[in-house]
């Protein structure tokens, strides 16, 4: 199953176009997958080693450092050059300012990464994020429609406290549920992000009029979508790889590569739907990456060994 893992986010997409109306119905659904994936992360890692947080600062800091100030500032500069569009640009500003995609610690753990560090800065990105994007998006766009904050961290602080909780209490009292779920684990991670994308991607679609779309600026927010996942991949590969010790870099290169554009996706759906259309491209270059991840006799020489 592991080599069809982002099979569904392709499925998710075409059935998006074609059911445009069932997707936005569908949509009402996106924080109850946002949920289960992070219930999902939740139950792959050691919680003993996730108690150990204040021994883990610096490593935390190296990569919400990277994950919120460097590599935006990057992704800005060709995204600037390229995109005309000022809602396109917001939309794909905002996605890189997104927390770390929830399946970061399961590929974290198939290709021999921490995956407790993973869901370190899953949880710390999530935290950052709302107090973090609004700040910056209404800073670099005052025409652009501003984010309301509190509703926001409302937003993360359930997806936040509601999955860890759960998660936390089957690991700790239903261990044999724990491994009964662990392992249907890539198997439920692909088809609910399947459910995800084909809700979000086909709804900012369905708003999206193409009519008053240069295909050179689609074409040109294909090129940032790919260069923001397996740009950023590569780019660690060869410059973040000396900072750390190998089973945290391997997390952490897996999880800047990955970020939970389905937050972008889904707020501004609701605040500029032209807008969302940037971070619902950003589902395309997450099919093609979570399926190169997937396959680790393919993906594995871009990692460190234990």
């Amino acid at each position: 199953m592991a080599q069809f893992f982002g099979l569904p986010i392709f499925v998710g997409m075409i059935l998006g176009i074609a059911f445009p109306f069932a997707a936005v119905e569908a949509s009402t659904m996106a924080v109850f997958f946002l949920i289960v994936l992070m219930i999902s992360a939740g139950l792959s890692v050691n919680w003993e080693n996730i108690q150990h947080i204040p021994s883990r600062l610096r490593e935390t800091i190296i990569g919400l450092v990277f994950g919120f100030i460097v590599f935006p500032l990057l992704l800005y500069v060709p995204a600037y050059y390229l995109l005309t569009d000022d809602q396109f640009l917001y939309g794909f500003v905002f996605s890189s300012l997104c927390p770390i995609a929830m399946v970061a610690p399961y590929f974290s753990r198939i290709h021999n990464g921490d995956s407790e560090y993973a869901m370190i800065l899953v949880v710390a990105s999530m935290v950052l994020c709302p107090l973090l994007a609004p700040f910056v998006l209404s800073y670099s766009f005052s025409t652009s429609a501003a984010l309301n904050l509190l509703p926001l961290i409302r937003y993360m602080t359930l997806l936040i406290i509601l999955p860890t909780i759960i998660g936390f209490l089957i690991t700790r009292f239903l261990p044999r549920l724990r491994i009964i779920i662990s392992r249907f684990e890539g198997l439920v991670n692909s088809l609910i992000l399947g459910l995800l994308v084909f809700s979000l991607f086909g709804n900012a679609v369905g708003k999206l009029n193409t009519a008053y779309t240069e295909t050179e600026e689609i074409l040109g927010l294909i090129f940032l979508v790919f260069l923001q996942d397996f740009g950023v991949l590569f780019i660690c590969r060869y410059f973040i790889s000396v900072l750390l010790k190998p089973g945290v870099t391997n997390a952490l290169i897996i999880g800047l590569s990955m970020k939970n554009v389905a937050i972008a996706a889904g707020v501004l759906l609701i605040y500029d739907p032209r807008a969302s259309f940037a971070p619902a491209v950003a589902f395309v270059a997450h099919g093609f990456l979570f399926s190169f991840l997937a396959i680790p006799r393919i993906s594995s020489w871009l990692f460190k060994l234990k």
